[in-house]
Formats: C-alpha cells, structure tokens, sequence
C-alpha cells in the first residue's frame, strides 16, 4: 500500500464502534488482532496514548449511555415505576437517535480528517472497512433472530414487499422502501441503511467539509444542515399529521403492535432524511479540529444535558402532551442544537459530564456499544416470552437491570471472540486479494 494509504486501518467508522482508533498497520497481524481483542477490557499503553493526544475517550462513554437509552426506550412497555418523569424520560429513547448520527459524522471526520481519498483505492478500502466493522456483528444479529421471519411472512404485505423486504434486509438496505423498513426480522437494523448510505458519500462530503474556512461558516453550514433535518418534520406535523396519512405500517413484535404512518416511518428511517444529521456531526468535528478557546463549553454541555433530561423527563407537563400527540419527530431533530454543543464539550473535555464520560469503565462499555444496539431484538423475546411465564413486568427495574446487563455480556463475547477476529481476518483478505493484486503500481 502507498504511503498515502497508511492510516486506512483506522478502527472507528460507526457511532458504536471505539474512538480510540489504529493509527497505522501493524506488520504483525497476528499481535494487532491479541491488542484488539484486549483493549476491549482494558486500555492498552497504544489506546492510551492516542485517547490522551484525540481527547476522545468521553465520547466512547457517552455513546453506550445514549445506547442503553435506546434500548430502555424500546422496551418501555415493561418499564413502569412510582416516579413518573423517571419512566417517561425512559420511553424517550427515539430522541436519541439523532445523537448517534451526529456521533457518527464527528468521529468519522476526526478518524479521516488528513485523508484526502484522491485515488478508488482509498475509496473501495474505506467503504470495505466499513462494512468489515458493522458486517459480522449485523450478520450474526440477523441470524439470531431468524425466528421472527415469520412476522414478515405472515404479514399483509404484497409478496413483492415481502420478498425484497427479505433481501433487503439481508444486506442492510431495507430503509430504502419505508414498507419494509419494520417489517424485517430485526426491526432495529434499519440505521445500518442510513449509516451505509452516508458511508458511501463520505469521501465526497468530507471533501466539502474540509473546504470549510472559517469556524462561521462552519456554524452556517451547521445551521443550514440543521434546517434540512428539522424542516421536513415541522412540515410534515403542520400540513400532513399523523390522521391524514396515506398508508398505516403496522409492526408486530413479541409483545406489542406499534402503528405509525408511512411518511412518519420515511422521516424516521429513510437515508436521505437522516444524512443531514450526519453531516451537522461531520461540521461539529470541523470546529472542534480548529481548537478554538471557548470558554464557557464545559458549563454549555452540563446544561444542555441536563435540559434534554429534563425535557425528556415531561417537565415542563405540557412538553410530555406534545410528545403523547404525537410530535415525537420533532422532539428527535429538535434537540440537535443541544446534542451538538454536548458533542463539542465532551470533545474538549470540559464540564462534569465530559469527567464523567471519560472513565475507563464506560469507555471501554462504549467500545462494544454498537453489538448491545444491534443484538437487543432478543430482549423482546425475553421480555415477550418469558415475561408472560414469570410475569417480570411485576419487577421492571429488576428486570431491565438484569436485560442490560445481558446485553453487555453478549456483546463482550461477540466482539472478543467474534466481530472482532472476523473483522481483522476479513481486512487482512481485502489488503492480499484486492489491494495487493489490482491496485499494486
């Protein structure tokens, strides 16, 4: 490979995925893939070097909070206590979506800000490390819950819907069609579409990005992107609503039936309504590499999460209204102002949360976030099946708790024993069968 090149074994390119990436490849492949399967429990002298001069480890931290308010905010249903604003905060996990996506363009950025990608090979080698990330861990989830196709085939859906449903699915393109974006056999794969979409234009937008000059048109484009995001949804609850609807999409789970509407599903899962969110991420990493001196960031972030948990929480009463109205759209890309600044302090550091964050406990817990977000379609079977035998909505907390905590474990072993050696094996064949063989001068 080139010398250009040197830097494409770079380890993070999802928002689930370690921050804390490779910097350059190692010749021994056999001693870089022991240090991957190691630095998931702890940090090795190399994570700890690079995680001290990126100033990023916070960010590992705050992606597996934002990952288990996902999956608490999935499993609601069985989340009901005595404090009221502690279980609606807790069935606001939607809200967090649009974190990650920022999550992913910031790091993406931060990992491939140097690279210029001028050449197809460096292109075809980002887009296959890519999938060589998320690929193994996607593939195995799927076949974990193969059980469920049953609820694709049982359906209403037309035989066509059904069967490019099935094969979309398969290879992570199911958001495209917004009639088989839930019915597939692991409702939650639906991002891996956007992900990959915006994947495939990075080269291109990180091109215009870079092209930014100054930290105020950085902020222009933030807002613009921001206006792309938000706009369609203030739209859609202003001029369509929920009741004037053309198709109803109904999704089947374990134990429970979710309706929504067609176009609420194309804003929610669609690519092109979601890669506005990743390229504001994209824009918030260019400020942050200008390491400009702002002085009040840490104060900013700890306020703006605490105003996002308290907004989540139903505080103030007439918040919680508009979100049981339905106006759940404009709650997930209206709190992107406040996850940008969140963004950007944990980045420089500053403020309680960031000292929070930056613990060695979640920053590892972060590096296997992606594989919780990914296999927790098997909570529904616990929660759906054995919940009704040992009645374990009588113990929502114990019984999250104890989900959580499986999930965890789950995803330790997958990654250690599983993603990660596959995802090592697979790049190590993609450097002697396709790079070495067409791309050698």
């Amino acid at each position: 490979m080139d010398n250009n090149n040197n830097n494409s074994t770079q380890e993070l390119h999802s928002p689930f995925s370690s921050t804390t990436s490779t910097r350059e490849e190692n010749n021994n492949n056999q001693q870089q893939d022991n240090n991957d399967n190691i630095s998931i429990f702890i940090n090795s002298s190399r994570d700890k070097q690079e995680s001290s001069n990126n100033r990023l480890k916070a960010i590992d931290g705050i992606r597996f909070i934002f990952a288990v308010f996902i999956v608490i905010g999935h499993y609601h249903s069985f989340l009901y206590t005595n404090y009221p604003s502690i279980t609606t905060l807790f069935t606001r996990g939607s809200t967090a979506v649009d974190m990650f996506f920022m999550l992913s363009g910031f790091i993406i950025y931060i990992v491939y800000e140097n690279r210029d990608f001028t050449s197809w090979k460096e292109i075809y080698t980002f887009w296959f490390y890519q999938v060589s990330r998320i690929g193994p861990g996607y593939l195995l989830a799927l076949l974990l819950n193969i059980y469920k196709l049953n609820i694709t085939w049982t359906s209403d859906m037309s035989f066509f819907h059904k069967f490019i449903g099935t094969i979309l699915t398969l290879i992570g393109q199911q958001s495209w069609l917004p009639e088989t974006t839930l019915f597939c056999w692991n409702m939650f794969s639906w991002s891996i579409t956007c992900f990959s979409f915006a994947w495939f234009l990075f080269p291109w937008t990180k091109r215009m990005v870079k092209k930014s000059s100054t930290i105020y048109t950085d902020l222009f484009y933030l807002i613009l992107f921001y206006l792309f995001s938000f706009g369609p949804h203030l739209f859609y609850y202003k001029f369509i609503g929920e009741s004037s609807a053309s198709v109803d999409m109904i999704y089947e789970g374990d134990f429970n039936i979710v309706k929504t509407s067609y176009w609420y599903t194309v804003l929610h899962s669609h690519p092109i309504f979601r890669i506005s969110g990743y390229i504001m991420g994209m824009y918030v990493a260019k400020i942050y590499t200008r390491k400009i001196n702002l002085k009040y960031i840490g104060l900013l972030t700890d306020m703006s999460f605490i105003f996002v948990l308290v907004v989540c929480g139903g505080v103030p009463r007439y918040v919680s209204q508009w979100y049981r109205d339905g106006y759940e759209l404009l709650f997930c890309t209206g709190f992107a102002p406040f996850y940008a600044i969140i963004l950007l302090g944990i980045s420089y550091e500053k403020g309680l949360l960031a000292s929070l964050l930056k613990t060695d406990t979640l920053s590892n817990l972060g590096k296997i976030s992606f594989s919780i977000y990914i296999y927790q379609s098997l909570g529904y079977f616990l929660l759906g099946y054995l919940g009704r035998i040992y009645a374990l909505d009588s113990m929502p907390i114990l019984t999250m708790t104890i989900l959580i905590f499986s999930l965890i474990i789950l995803a330790l072993i997958s990654s250690v024993f599983y993603e990660i050696p596959l995802q090592n094996y697979l790049r190590r064949k993609w450097k002697e069968n396709v790079i070495n063989r067409y791309f050698t001068l």
